[in-house]
């Protein structure tokens, strides 16, 4: 697990004011835990916690009077983020107070609004009584430094006493966990595995584990080092990986299949609150693009960066390998089953002209030859022959590759390996065909003659 930002203790601070409305009454704060502020110790993000602090009354008063409470400054980080209105409560501790009435026993949002906390007997008598305040983390809106303000006000009420009042800074500190975990498809925090070889392999993923939450939007951008290259120095082109992201809660430019882009993307975004969830990076080797890609071992960097605020969280580095399987194979289709057959029907018949079309799939990247053997000359079912002399053949490029083709007319066909075709230095996949003509001549018996030629795809 990665530990993106420290886990902080929350700490609320309240600071008093003696509040002194005249010789016969007066007003201490006194926190549970001693001192002068209030502390939550050991308040784990994403739990609740409170403390509580006595109002203590000494009166030698005319009549009644009351305490009310309300909040004069909201209550707001350094960078002006609101904590939040549910984040931090205050209730009356019911059966607290002795003499007097007390009020607002069940929780409420600390507002701007004025709550009458305690109304005193119709004497005025000296009293106490303690209010719980609570602060709730996983309510909060952000984190960082909050401070706020509240009033207290003791008013005499039913007789002419002078009002006063006192204020109490609150301040707290909120640094919530937020913690990343990687993983891939491939089983590992730090490399991603694709290939070729098999359908299954072809797809990939890379999972971010996002948990907690940061209190500020934040997004993951996406860089991709350095080009896939393999050991041979070849390239891969940005179109061959595409790639697409999901999530729950945030958002993304990618939600569809994309070419991978080869600069720096903003690949997610969270929600207002910087909430952790599951980002899911999908990958998949484009089978339109495998005749593309060379054979070997490309290997690049993806660096996945967590901003928030314009600031770098997080940075991580991910090894992407592709394994490109090699491919040296061809095939042949002639123009119908049952391979060369000519039917001759004797002497003076025009030239029967067959085809066959040759396919070459190669990412060897290194050049080869079509090489043909014919090693007898035409059969008939009686054993009768033609002699070589009557076949031709001439080799037609379909698809404007480079090479050399030696038989771009009809020429004689020889006994033993004739070259076909010839392939330019990188050795790229090749389509063409060839066309086979007889020519029967005098003395041709009648008769379904079959040429016995093979093909071999060799390297240079």
């Amino acid at each position: 697990m990665l530990k993106i930002r420290d886990i902080s203790g929350l700490v609320l601070c309240l600071v008093f004011f003696p509040l002194v409305v005249s010789a016969g009454l007066n007003l201490s704060v006194l926190p549970r835990q001693g001192g002068s502020s209030l502390r939550f110790r050991n308040v784990l993000p994403g739990e609740a916690s409170e403390e509580e602090v006595t109002l203590r009354i000494s009166s030698q008063a005319q009549g009644r009077y009351q305490v009310t409470q309300r909040l004069i400054e909201p209550i707001v980080n350094e960078h002006g983020q609101e904590a939040g209105p549910e984040a931090l409560v205050f209730y009356a501790l019911r059966g607290s107070n002795f003499t007097g009435s007390l009020y607002q026993d069940s929780p409420l949002w600390l507002g701007r609004g004025e709550r009458v906390l305690y109304s005193s007997d119709q004497q005025g008598s000296a009293d106490s009584f303690v209010m719980a305040y609570a602060l709730d983390t996983s309510k909060l809106n952000a984190a960082g430094r909050f401070r706020g303000r509240v009033l207290y006000r003791l008013t005499p009420v039913g007789w002419h006493g002078t009002e006063k009042a006192a204020v109490l800074d609150i301040s707290f500190e909120a640094r919530e966990s937020f913690d990343l975990e990687v993983e891939t498809s491939s089983r590992s925090k730090r490399s991603l595995r694709l290939s070729t070889r098999h359908p299954e392999d072809k797809k990939g993923y890379i999972a971010f584990n996002l948990k907690g939450r940061l209190g500020q939007r934040y997004q993951i951008n996406q860089r991709i080092n350095q080009a896939f290259e393999n050991e041979r120095g070849d390239k891969l082109s940005s179109d061959v990986l595409q790639f697409l992201v999901e999530s729950q809660k945030g958002s993304s430019g990618y939600s569809s299949w994309s070419i991978l882009p080869d600069k720096p993307v903003s690949i997610y975004t969270s929600n207002q609150a910087g909430e952790g969830e599951r980002v899911l990076i999908s990958f998949f080797v484009d089978s339109d693009k495998l005749a593309e890609i060379p054979s070997g071992l490309f290997r690049s960097y993806f660096f996945y960066e967590i901003e928030g605020e314009g600031s770098l969280i997080k940075r991580v580095p991910i090894e992407v390998e592709l394994e490109s399987e090699p491919v040296f194979n061809f095939k042949v289709v002639p123009e119908q089953r049952g391979g060369l057959n000519f039917s001759v029907l004797g002497p003076g018949q025009p030239p029967i002209e067959k085809e066959i079309i040759i396919e070459v799939n190669s990412n060897m990247h290194t050049p080869y030859n079509v090489v043909q053997q014919m090693n007898q000359p035409l059969t008939n079912e009686k054993g009768q022959i033609l002699p070589f002399e009557n076949f031709k053949v001439k080799v037609i490029a379909l698809d404007g590759q480079e090479g050399h083709f030696p038989y771009s007319r009809f020429t004689l066909v020889e006994a033993g390996d004739t070259l076909l075709f010839s392939s330019g230095q990188r050795g790229e996949p090749a389509r063409f065909k060839v066309v086979y003509s007889l020519e029967a001549g005098e003395g041709a018996a009648p008769g379904d003659y079959v040429a016995n030629i093979s093909f071999s795809l060799l390297q240079r």
